[in-house]
């Protein structure tokens, strides 16, 4: 797959899809039968298929009907499920309301309901809601009475929980919901002020009652943290986000958007993310802010490099461990990141593969990782790759800005 070749046409269609209507002085770039089967590929894998299919209406771009059917599907069958998701939630937050639980929900249900057209444009898998501290036990207790069941994640000890500030919940059918009490594990560098957060938040009427939402401008830096945790390894579904957020906020006060960056110490996670929206083309930003992304990143982090990784990063070869071991910067943690490459610890091996971390699994646990990495590798031979290197930087660049990030 040639991901650069069909990036501009990907984009074109997500900004088109994003403002309802053609983009002014913009065509959409002529594509093949084939191309276009592609495209769709590179559409579900980064979960923006139904914006490329809003996409598609709003332009009047003209895939081949078997693509233009593909695409139809997909976004109907999310158009399904998220309103079965919002029915989950609005069940959950009537029953916080009734017990005067206050709730403010994140991530992508979120998004989808309060800053997309409609809901089915922003698939998500679980429901994430944030409590104070205080409430979790309370809040526990509100969905056992709804049927919800603890969940524990593989390799996961209560500990573990507790460290990454979250429990998950299963109902007896729909998504996975985390009650969060706070945003980052507590291993992070980046500690959010959790009661400024819940101050400046606002009240929001939503199906079920009342909620809370971030006030946007905590919501970009949030939203920035959040991918800084995992590298920026992120489907191009967060950075549409991105630019569905910035599009309902033409008055936003950026040098809050700054201000609330620096006081987290999170500039280099905000100038990233909207860098590498502005360079794909998804957002516009201000001259001064483009500036002061400029100013931000090191001369390394070259923002070409950044967006070609976004878009490619899950097609490119090399390993997690191989970024890890490029990205150290001295020959102690060199040689510590090549020991963890090749003999990863029992509890990583079990969380990769879904079984308990006990030393009665380690012969089958190291046997499976090494059997997948050949997979891989057979998998690969003779495929057309992305070109490596450039996004290869890119990802240790990354490595190095967020290295002191925890994300599970």
């Amino acid at each position: 797959m040639n991901v650069a070749a069909l990036t501009p046409t990907l984009i074109a269609l997500l900004r088109a899809a994003v403002a309802d209507r053609p983009v002014a002085g913009e065509t959409i770039p002529a594509l093949d039968a084939p191309a276009w089967n592609e495209l769709l590929q590179l559409a579900v894998r980064h979960e923006v298929a139904p914006l490329v299919d809003a996409g598609v209406t709003a332009a009047g771009a003209a895939p081949p009907p078997a693509v233009a059917q593909r695409l139809r599907q997909i976004a109907r069958g999310f158009e399904i499920r998220n309103d079965q998701a919002w029915e989950q939630l609005r069940v959950v937050i009537s029953a916080f309301n009734a017990s005067g639980v206050e709730v403010l929900v994140l991530k992508g249900a979120l998004f989808s309901l309060r800053y997309y057209r409609t809901p089915g444009l922003r698939p998500f898998g679980d429901l994430d809601i944030l409590v104070q501290e205080s409430a979790r036990v309370r809040a526990a207790e509100i969905l056992g009475g709804l049927g919800y069941q603890h969940a524990t994640l593989a390799g996961w000890d209560h500990s573990q929980y507790l460290e990454n500030r979250l429990w998950d919940f299963v109902p007896e059918t729909g998504l996975k919901l985390e009650v969060h009490w706070a945003l980052t594990p507590t291993a992070s560098s980046i500690q959010p002020d959790i009661q400024g957060l819940w101050q400046r938040s606002q009240e929001w009427e939503c199906p079920g009652g009342r909620a809370r939402a971030f006030a946007v401008e905590d919501q970009i830096v949030q939203h920035a943290i959040h991918a800084a945790k995992h590298q920026f390894a992120i489907p191009l579904r967060q950075y549409a986000d991105l630019a569905v957020i910035l599009a309902s906020a033409p008055d936003l006060d950026w040098s809050g958007v700054w201000r609330q960056a620096e006081e987290l110490q999170a500039e280099a996670d905000l100038a990233v993310c909207i860098g590498v929206a502005g360079e794909l083309g998804l957002v516009t930003l201000p001259t001064e802010v483009r500036e002061r992304v400029d100013r931000t990143l090191p001369a390394s982090a070259g923002l070409a490099a950044l967006a070609r990784y976004a878009v490619e990063w899950p097609y490119l070869s090399y390993s997690y461990s191989m970024v890890e071991v490029m990205a150290s910067r001295s020959p102690q943690s060199r040689a510590l990141a090549v020991w963890r490459a090749l003999f990863p610890s029992v509890a990583d091996l079990a969380a990769r593969a879904g079984k308990p971390a006990t030393l009665a699994h380690l012969p089958g646990l190291y046997a499976g990782l090494w059997l997948r990495r050949g997979s891989r590798l057979l998998a690969g031979a003779g495929a057309e790759q992305p070109e490596s290197g450039p996004a290869l930087r890119a990802a240790v660049e990354l490595r190095r800005l967020f290295q002191d990030r925890k994300a599970q």
